[in-house]
């Protein structure tokens, strides 16, 4: 056998002096691996049922993890590459709903190959339609396939090619994408310590954040004021209200259409998201302004915009924020100084718990995870004490 090998692997044989140095590496590459195998195969065959059966549940749990981390990818690349929303324009009711990948790789100048496998795999993950409209021909080479239009239903549209809806996805997509681009930096955390600033974590992350906000603060967030009488009759009259860490100013500009009588300042440390939030200001809102300053040093920045010293507000908003912070001690105890005696804090967090066996829903499982791609790794960047997405 071992000049079968020589026949195959000739410069391979020239550096050793006999069979038995060669046999040695081709057992430790070789046959290790398939004994491992064989002892991983006789403790399954000493399984209860029971236990194989939690076994293959397990194993096809990971599997749609696995599947949700690609659709999720090809989910992103149909945003970014404007395919949701350009599918979404098509009719999809009558004869003459949907497109063609042809139609559709044209009207966005796309390579249709391309657009022809992301459309199936979207019709795979249910995410878009489609029907054969033409019967099937022979495309050569043994291959037979139909002439098919893609089309998005109602609720499709809702969920992927509408930003403003309280149901839209994307901005999900984006933020998920992006923070696995800063894997390696968090694995060389892992062994080296410290963390990945906000500033690095790239654009994506800040603009999926972004529009992730857009439902929360355009549907709901209204009703949390509403909800607070005392608060919402205030805010009605007009005071001082500061908006702590508002990334693009989403928050802060809503609140001030709704409430012209209230100054508003919007407060973030990252220049990045306050030029944007600056830009998206409306010139006709003039009851509003954004600070680029951390919480703990708000009081002696040189921008003292609204900000006449300690007591400063009658009221804070703080959303998902607290958690990512250096100190959030300190920053609790200087929002307080902030705030008049009377001063009210609207303060949320993301829902989940200290204890992980708690958060095996799948909004918590999801926030727990990504605590080590974000919100852990933010404060820690900045020698903080890293609490994590769930507090």
């Amino acid at each position: 056998w071992h000049m079968r090998i020589a026949a195959t692997f000739p410069l391979a044989l020239a550096f050793v002096s006999s069979s038995t140095a060669f046999v040695t590496p081709l057992t430790r590459h070789w046959l290790r691996p398939r004994r491992k195998a064989q002892q991983i195969s006789a403790q399954s065959a000493e399984m209860s049922g029971a236990e194989m059966s939690d076994v293959k549940d397990l194993a096809v749990k990971a599997g749609r993890d696995i599947s949700g981390a690609w659709v999720s990818a090809i989910a992103y690349m149909g945003d970014q590459l404007g395919l949701f929303r350009k599918l979404a324009e098509a009719p999809n009711n009558g004869e003459g709903r949907g497109v063609t990948s042809a139609e559709l790789s044209k009207s966005l100048q796309l390579n249709e190959r391309y657009v022809r496998e992301w459309l199936h795999a979207m019709v795979a993950a249910e995410y878009i339609e489609c029907e054969l409209v033409d019967s099937y021909v022979d495309r050569g080479e043994g291959t037979q396939e139909g002439k098919r239009k893609f089309f998005m239903t109602g609720a499709q549209r809702a969920v992927f090619a509408a930003d403003e809806s309280p149901f839209a996805m994307n901005g999900y997509f984006e933020f998920t994408l992006g923070s696995f681009r800063s894997i390696p930096e968090v694995m060389r955390c892992f062994r080296d310590g410290g963390g990945v600033p906000f500033s690095a974590l790239g654009p994506d992350v800040s603009h999926g954040i972004h529009r992730m906000h857009v439902p929360l603060f355009v549907h709901q967030m209204p009703s949390w004021f509403a909800n607070h009488p005392s608060l919402h009759d205030k805010m009605t009259r007009g005071i001082r209200f500061l908006d702590i860490g508002v990334g693009s100013g989403l928050s802060t500009i809503e609140l001030a259409r709704r409430y012209p009588r209230t100054t508003f300042v919007g407060l973030d440390p990252d220049a990045v998201s306050i030029e944007r939030a600056r830009k998206a200001a409306p010139p006709h809102l003039t009851n509003l302004d954004f600070v680029q300053s951390t919480i703990e040093g708000l009081p002696s920045h040189p921008q003292q915009v609204f900000f006449h010293g300690r007591h400063s507000f009658d009221a804070a908003f703080c959303f998902d924020v607290v958690h990512d912070l250096k100190d959030p001690v300190a920053a609790l105890s200087t929002i307080r100084s902030l705030l008049k005696p009377d001063g009210e804090l609207l303060w949320s967090e993301p829902a989940g718990s200290v204890d992980p066996v708690e958060n095996r829903s799948t909004k918590r499982r999801t926030r727990q995870a990504l605590s080590i791609l974000h919100c852990m790794t933010v404060s820690m960047a900045e020698g903080g004490e890293g609490l994590g997405t769930l507090i």
